[in-house]
């Protein structure tokens, strides 16, 4: 909708006193004015909210830069060594029942 309305606001700054000339052209002035006073309505309704709540997405920004981070810097395990201890893990638990090792 942003995008809609400063397309409007760029085509009606350029022909808006032309329009004005233009007797028929009123009634379509009015109903653009009923289309686009209720979204103005709106969007400084929002901008009042966005004062309290930018704090918050700084924080959430913030959040997500450092979970990336903390991605990236995640040690590297060999792809052989995470096989062996997965096989070794699934050796030692068979359901209910654990596996023991009996030496004589």
């Amino acid at each position: 909708m942003i995008k809609i309305l400063d397309f409007l606001q760029t085509l009606l700054d350029a022909t808006f006193l032309i329009l004005l000339a233009c007797v028929p052209a009123h009634r379509i002035l009015r109903n653009i004015r009923s289309y686009v006073e209720p979204q103005i309505a709106y969007n400084e309704e929002l901008e009042a909210l966005r004062a309290p709540l930018e704090s918050f997405a700084r924080a959430h920004v913030k959040a997500v830069r450092e979970a990336g981070e903390d991605k990236k810097k995640k040690p590297v395990v060999d792809w052989r060594r995470r096989r062996k201890q997965a096989h070794e893990q699934t050796g030692l638990l068979l359901g209910l029942y654990q596996l023991e090792e009996l030496v004589l």
